[in-house]
């Protein structure tokens, strides 16, 4: 496992980074040259975190977490380096590194959303779109492999599903500033749920989208009540936790009750089945933003409304 991969795909129906290039319309000339222009790194910073992120114009998006320790495999130098054991080591720090890039792409929606208003679509990253840089045998140069194949220097099938409009330097910037915050915060876990969620608002997969917006829903909940120092038993149902929380004025009586319709209709789900509706899982997202403000005040986010044509 290398200290540097990549992502692309999930970064085109986002558009481009930076200013949109003069000859963007090669996006359908497949198997053309890849322009200069395109390639040309347009964000490149170092969080407080260790992590650096270098981000293409094309959206192209490099993170070395070298400086990341979570994000790097914890080796045994007593072990003998077996595949097994090997695996076993890499396992978590790839799992951490998904959680990065997730997050990373919800707040890009989010930074979107507090900058421009707009809302572009959140894809998720699984392991095998994960991008991996292997040097050539005398060290020199080397070649981007995803899926086995190396990624050749010219446009390809993919660059169609490219947004052609583009997110401002001001939104990436926001975005890591943001990022660099999650991570501090130890709120990984809950922006990867986010992006879950995102995903799955937007092929309107409601009971996915539901499922994981709740869970941050609770996970916030239980971390309003650690940070107050209460004294709460971790199987507290939800309703009691919610009724402690406004009791002590740590959650306003109107999010409570919006909080009490929603985990009626994720309760159904669970125990019946049910599906949830469009305008549960919207609420819920607005929800879970709202509470995700806690450690990024300027959150913003909306589900996606894609057309469908059969």
């Amino acid at each position: 496992m290398t200290d540097e991969f990549a992502i692309y795909e999930q970064v085109l129906p986002m558009g481009w980074i930076g200013d949109r290039p003069d000859d963007h319309r090669l996006a359908r000339q497949i198997g053309t040259a890849m322009p200069d222009s395109w390639q040309q790194v347009v964000v490149d910073r170092k969080l407080r975190c260790g992590v650096t992120v270098t981000i293409e114009r094309r959206g192209f998006t490099v993170y070395n977490v070298r400086g990341w320790p979570t994000g790097m495999p914890n080796y045994d130098p007593g072990w003998y380096r077996t595949a097994g054991r090997a695996a076993e080591a890499e396992l978590p720090a790839l799992v951490q590194r998904l959680r990065l890039v997730n997050a990373h792409l919800s707040l890009l929606h989010c930074a979107a959303m507090f900058h421009d208003n707009e809302s572009p679509s959140v894809l998720r990253v699984r392991a095998s779109d994960l991008y991996r840089y292997e040097r050539s045998d005398d060290g020199v140069d080397g070649r981007w492999f995803v899926r086995g194949q190396a990624q050749r220097p010219v446009i390809g099938p993919s660059e169609g599903t490219r947004d052609n409009a583009s997110l401002g330097l001001a939104v990436a910037e926001t975005s890591l500033d943001w990022l660099d915050a999650v991570v501090a915060n130890d709120a990984l876990v809950d922006f990867d749920r986010l992006n879950q969620a995102q995903d799955a608002l937007g092929t309107h997969d409601f009971s996915t989208a539901l499922g994981a917006l709740w869970q941050i829903c609770e996970s916030r909940l239980h971390k309003l009540a650690l940070q107050a120092q209460l004294r709460v038993n971790p199987r507290i149902r939800v309703s009691d936790l919610c009724k402690l929380l406004e009791r002590h004025q740590l959650l306003a009586t109107d999010l409570k009750s919006r909080l009490d319709s929603v985990r009626e209709e994720r309760n159904g789900l669970i125990h019946r089945g049910v599906e949830p509706s469009t305008q549960t899982a919207e609420e819920c997202l607005d929800l879970a933003t709202e509470l995700l403000k806690a450690v990024v005040p300027n959150l913003a986010a909306r589900a996606p409304h894609h057309l469908f044509l059969l």
